[in-house]
């Protein structure tokens, strides 16, 4: 991780590990170092423990370093994004409009293409391809669809109630047990400053 501002030695207030002897004097040595760590005992974790909070300080100081000037930036890139968006509001109407003026024509287009066959197949569900070919627009059909009775639905349309089971696991952990459903345990590291 390449970091703008390069910590001198004199900011790098990291305690060495003494079991492992390290030193950080850059940020781009963070890395290195915890790739080299090797926790065997309760002491390592320990020591450890201590290495991550002196990283978690380190990062907030970081943090304090580019506050100010993000801050500044994004003030700037906010008072330009909200330009940008006023000048472009007018157009973005305009082509609103137009999209919506020839997907209607379009799709009345291949409605009444559909009334005029005479005889419907199972090879003849598609729309005929009957538009002209336009230089700037594209129609992609696209479906929606809107349950109108959820009682009917097959099965395997059904979709589980994801927030129940997420409460039912949360309150029992491992030993929820839920047909369908394997419950492991992935544990969350929290670090306190």
């Amino acid at each position: 991780m390449k970091v703008p501002c390069k910590l001198g030695p004199e900011k790098a207030p990291l305690v060495p590990l003494d079991h492992e002897q390290f030193v950080v004097g850059h940020p781009e040595q963070i890395q290195d170092l915890v790739q080299r760590i090797q926790i065997k005992n309760d002491n390592d974790q320990v020591r450890t423990d201590a290495l991550l909070g002196n990283l978690m300080a380190d990062k907030k100081m970081v943090e304090e370093r580019f506050k100010e000037p993000v801050g500044r930036a994004h003030k700037t890139h906010k008072a330009l994004t909200e330009e940008r968006k006023e000048t472009l509001k007018n157009y973005e109407i305009a082509e609103s409009l137009i999209k919506g003026k020839m997907k209607e024509f379009n799709m009345e287009k291949d409605r009444k293409a559909l009334e005029e066959l005479s005889e419907v197949t199972i090879t003849s569900l598609a729309p005929p391809e009957l538009r002209s070919k336009l230089k700037h627009t594209t129609f992609i059909p696209k479906y929606k669809f809107e349950v109108t009775d959820p009682d009917k639905l097959p099965p395997e349309l059904l979709t589980p109630d994801l927030e129940a089971i997420a409460r039912k696991v949360n309150a029992m952990g491992e030993m929820a047990k839920i047909p369908g459903v394997s419950v492991y345990r992935d544990d969350i590291v929290r670090v306190n400053t």
